[in-house]
């Protein structure tokens, strides 16, 4: 058995897209890059940093219980910002979503998105592979 697999979401709006939405590497799970696109729709959710950034999470949230994770096992966060003006918001709001102790390590950089997002994130979760039979 391969302790690299694809993390498999059903999300209808990744399909023939050229790389994975989230990959388990052994006990890690990265998650790609993840914007404020409703995934039934393909409209972008919010109009403030604030909204995406809560929008996102709960995208990532979703994405890890495929894999038997959730928020609290995120051990690393990258976030691109579309403007870096937007950190202080973006950065009170992140530490209500990881509210607890440790927090993630985190990057946080401007970077050119579509127009529109103000944020895409990527991130690692650490969670013990299932043991099989």
């Amino acid at each position: 058995m391969s302790t690299f697999e694809e993390i498999k979401t059903n999300n209808p709006a990744h399909q023939g897209w050229p790389y994975s939405e989230a990959v388990r590497a052994g006990d890690f799970i990265f998650v790609a890059g993840i914007g404020a696109e409703d995934e039934t729709t393909g409209q972008l959710v919010g109009e403030t940093i604030e909204e995406q950034t809560r929008f996102v999470f709960s995208k990532i949230a979703r994405i890890l219980s495929h894999a038997g994770a959730g928020l609290r096992q995120v051990c690393r966060v990258s976030v691109h910002l579309k403007d870096i003006g937007d950190f202080q918001a973006f950065s009170d709001t992140y530490a209500r979503i990881f509210s607890w102790e440790p927090k993630p390590t985190r990057i946080t950089r401007q970077s050119g998105l579509w127009p529109g997002l103000l944020i895409e994130v990527e991130c690692t979760a650490y969670q013990p592979a299932p043991k099989g039979p």
